[in-house]
């Protein structure tokens, strides 16, 4: 029994291990979950969580389009010699098209919000041509703690940036059903291969959270924006653009998150 108690003590020690490593410094590649912005223009209530809120979105002829994110990441890397070829994170999911159903009936509508009618999309975008701005870093971007280092600096005035991107959305249903008829295939605005722009993409400190309505400590994280224009580069006539936010713990690698699920499973049973 005694062997079996410190053996239980043991594991629940492993387990607040394991939880408390993903703090401070990151190993790259390191994935954190991305989630909708809730200061979203077309939100149901901009200063607070509703079921409106998006993490992308892109108008088009005239109609709001925003996409709900519903399972989302965005992985960020720190390969050698990096050129403007190089992916440098790449934000990849599950995102559900908000006006693809209100009320269960598949149609364009305004308000409608995040349910089980929704279509879904496949979304992938890289990111390319890393770079930071402000006075927040001094060691050169990508190291293992400007995660930490960017959340505790100047919220809007430091940031992460990323000047070439490359967005697709792949229908997850029969296409000739889609309501979104817009582009599939987005990239960066402003900005372009040839002429890279570091504000059109960027991750800075509580973006569009600084209104009393998220005071709260659970809003001290990182918010992302950029702009987008279709890919044939036709120019950004109407609101095209990414808005979300990324969860202050990373995502566990597939081996730390087995391993966490068998010691939580050992340690139920013993329970």
């Amino acid at each position: 029994m005694k062997r079996l108690l410190q053996g239980g003590v043991a594991l629940s020690f492993a387990i607040a291990g394991m939880a408390s490593a993903v703090a401070g410094p990151v190993s790259f590649p390191v994935t954190f979950p991305a989630f909708s912005h809730p200061n979203g223009d077309a939100s149901a209530n901009p200063l607070a969580e509703d079921n409106r809120d998006y993490g992308l979105r892109l108008d088009y002829n005239g109609r709001v389009n925003t996409f709900h994110f519903v399972n989302v990441t965005m992985t960020f890397y720190n390969p050698p010699s990096p050129d403007n070829s190089t992916v440098m994170a790449r934000l990849e999911g599950d995102v559900a098209h908000l006006q693809s159903s209100n009320g269960g009936t598949i149609g364009y509508a305004g308000s409608s919000g995040y349910d089980a009618e929704d279509q879904l999309y496949s979304l992938v975008a890289e990111f390319r041509v890393i770079g930071a701005s402000g006075g927040w870093n001094t060691n050169g971007v990508p190291y293992a703690g400007m995660f930490d280092d960017l959340r505790a600096a100047t919220p809007e005035n430091d940031r992460l940036t990323f000047a070439l991107q490359d967005t697709t959305l792949s229908p997850q249903f029969n296409p000739g059903d889609a309501v979104f008829n817009g582009p599939l295939s987005w990239d960066e605005y402003p900005g372009s291969d040839a002429a890279p722009d570091a504000g059109s993409f960027y991750i800075t400190p509580r973006h569009r959270l600084t209104n009393a309505a998220f005071s709260g400590s659970e809003w001290d994280v990182l918010g992302a924006a950029g702009w987008l224009e279709r890919s044939s580069d036709a120019g950004r006539p109407a609101t095209n653009d990414f808005l979300f936010y990324l969860g202050a713990t990373p995502v566990p690698e597939p081996a730390s998150a087995a391993l966490l699920s068998v010691l939580a499973l050992f340690a139920t049973r013993r329970r």
